[in-house]
Formats: C-alpha cells, structure tokens, sequence
C-alpha cells in the first residue's frame, strides 16, 4: 500500500482501500489507510502552487494599504482576502492532493511537480514538452498522469501524433571496435527519441500486435521480433526440416535472401496499406499515419548539424519498428507459402527458403521460382533500392555441395 501511495501520488484513501482489499480479500476502511499511510510518514498534503505577484500587483497592494492604513479592527473584521482563501459554490473544490512525506513542502521535486508538470498537462499539446529531466525528477506523478493523457480525444481516438514527439536525434555507432575508413557500411545509425513519444508508441504497438495475433495474420515462419520464439527455435525448425529430407532421400536446396537495409527502407504507403487490409480500428489505423507523417531526423557532428525530412524507413531504436517489418515481410511470407515444395524460415530480415525434392532439376526449379518471386515482390512495393542477395547451398542425400 505504501509503494503503490508513493507511485501514484493522486490516489485517494478510498482507492487504496479497495486496491487493497482486492488484492488480500480483507475489508480496510479508509480511515486505516490514513492511520497506516501516517504511521511510514505519509500524509495528504496538497502540492505548492503559489499565485506569481508581478510589480504592477505589488504597486496597487501597496496603495491599498496605505488607503485603509486607519481602518479600526472592527471594520477589518468583515474583510476577506480571495487571494488567501479559497471559495467553491461548488460540491467539487477541483484541489488535488497528494502523499508526501512531511517537511517536503518546499522540496524542489515538489515545486516542479505543482508548477512546471502542472502546467505541461494542461492545454493542448502542451504535455508533448516536459523534457526528460522533469519526469525523471516526477517519475511517480508522471506514472500516475500517462494514461489520461493518451486517452484524451485529441490522441488516441482523434489519431494526432503531437509533432514535437517525431524529431530523432540521430548518432551514429561504429558496427565493429576495430579501425576502418569511414562509411555508411559502417555505422549503425541509432535514432534517439523522445520518452513520452514511445510511451505512446508502445501503447498503439500494443494494440497492432494484439489485433493480428487474434485474427491469426502474422505468420508463423516468422521468428524474430515474435513473443516466445528465438534463434533457438528458428534453427530446431531448420534441422527438423533437413533430417525429415533425409528420411525420405529427397534433395534439399536451400536459399538466404539477406534484405539489405530492410528497416532504412521500409515503404510507409505499404505499411499503411497492409493495416487497412488487417482491418485494424479506425482510430489506431490514423495514429499510425499520423505518426508516419511529417517525421525529421537530424544529426550533429561537431558544429555541423543537418536535419532531413524522412518519407521511408523504421527508425532503429524506434518502438514501432519491429512490428511495422514484421507487417511487411508477411505478405512475403505467406506468398512464398504457397508455393509447391517450399519451406520458409525468417529471423527479422533474413530469410531462408527450403526446397526439396526427388528430381534435382526440379528442386532447382522450384528454388529458382521462389528466388523470382522474392525479386518480383520486392520491386512491386517500391523496394527498388533493396538488394537481395542469395546464398545456396545444396543438400544431397548423404553429403554436402
């Protein structure tokens, strides 16, 4: 209880008591919670939130004062100062509080949490601004405040990804720690984004990927980037493959189609398209577009700095990124499925077709047919630029060519 107070500072008594009770099967009164919550230190204090007085406020205060500076205490009786206390003609006072330890009014965390992050979440957009720093100071309040942002209309069911959150700053890390001329080849470009922006990243992915798994789209063959599968797993289904030719004294012929710069080319139209026909919600589907549109990458080495407007690509070390390949390589995947005499393996990017067969030729000429319609598929999506390159080994009966 006194975790979950600390963790989300707007709880009220009531609600951890139910929580509680839910969790333990014992009845606790919301009195209890205040007694327990008090005994640890723990008390409902509202946050500091004090009224900003400018000069021109000082200056008419001032001539106020000294206008009634011979008032008799009988008249300052029926006086009161709005500023000072506050009136509700309402039932509901809209003052929230809080869980903090006493002696921690003017603690710094607590002033940001009442001014700076109090004055983020309110308005439009402005939430999109709180920097990193400020919610790592405020972790528990931010926690507790995340799903009420993402649920407003504006986001989640109206479909705007705010924009500020779509700007990468992009760095770049050498592949291998040994020396080598600089090149593209090289370097990973990883894509530094902001935190709140792949919170919300997160919850639409979460979503994608519940809605394919539950109709049964993805495929199968696919076991990178997939809950409960592994490299491992890929490599058992390989070897199954492999002895079950053998069994049968058939031909093995397998084909590795390495995607070259799959993620930096990921057609966002494709994308989009293959969403539609999943028959993904309407208001995940235009928070998808909106994220994919208008996105920028900029680049600093030393004083030189460039920024790019991006039409393509899966930002690495994007949330979204794998689920979004995994979308596209599967109208792959499952073509390549119905193809006769074809077994297919995929890790992410990489791909490994199985052809086997009691005539050579044959096996030949189903592995070359897969091997095409890989070429064909590529170039009808817009993948012109993405190279395939096969590697072939073939497996005989007894021994390896």
């Amino acid at each position: 209880m006194a975790v979950t107070a600390k963790r989300n500072r707007w709880s009220t008594a009531s609600v951890l008591s139910r929580q509680l009770s839910s969790a333990t099967d014992t009845t606790v009164s919301r009195q209890t919670v205040y007694r327990r919550l008090e005994h640890i230190g723990l008390y409902a204090r509202r946050p500091v939130r004090c009224v900003p007085l400018t000069a021109t406020h000082c200056r008419l205060r001032l001539t106020w004062s000294r206008e009634h500076a011979l008032w008799a205490p009988q008249q300052w009786s029926s006086v009161m100062f709005s500023d000072e206390s506050r009136f509700s003609l309402q039932s509901d006072s809209c003052r929230t509080l809080i869980w903090r330890a006493p002696g921690t009014r003017c603690d710094e965390s607590v002033r940001n949490l009442s001014t700076n992050l109090l004055r983020h979440l309110s308005g439009e957009y402005k939430f999109a601004f709180i920097s990193n720093q400020l919610q790592k100071e405020n972790v528990y309040s931010v926690h507790g405040k995340l799903d009420g942002l993402f649920r407003k209309d504006r986001i989640t069911f109206g479909g705007i990804f705010p924009r500020i959150w779509k700007l990468a700053q992009v760095i770049l890390i050498p592949k291998v720690n040994e020396f080598r001329v600089p090149h593209l080849d090289n370097l990973r470009c990883i894509s530094l984004l902001p935190a709140l922006g792949k919170c919300l990243e997160k919850l639409f992915v979460n979503r994608i990927s519940w809605y394919l798994r539950r109709g049964d789209i993805l495929s199968s063959d696919q076991y990178g980037f997939t809950p409960h599968k592994s490299t491992e797993d890929a490599l058992l289904r390989l070897n199954e493959i492999v002895k079950r030719g053998k069994k049968k004294h058939l031909h093995s012929i397998l084909i590795s189609l390495d995607i070259k710069g799959a993620f930096d080319n990921a057609w966002w139209p494709c994308i989009l398209n293959l969403l539609k026909k999943a028959e993904i919600p309407i208001n995940i589907f235009s928070l998808v577009a909106d994220f994919l549109n208008d996105r920028v990458a900029k680049m600093q080495l030393g004083s030189t700095s460039a920024i790019r407007c991006l039409e393509r690509g899966c930002p690495q070390g994007s949330v979204s990124g794998p689920i979004f390949w995994n979308i596209i390589i599967n109208d792959l995947l499952s073509k390549l499925n119905n193809l006769a005499c074809c077994e297919i393996i995929a890790f992410a990017d990489d791909i490994l077709v199985c052809s086997q067969g009691r005539d050579i030729s044959k096996t030949f000429l189903h592995a070359q047919e897969a091997l095409n319609f890989a070429s064909d598929w590529s170039k009808i999506l817009n993948w012109n630029l993405i190279l395939i390159k096969p590697d072939s080994w073939l497996l005989k009966t007894k021994r390896l060519l």
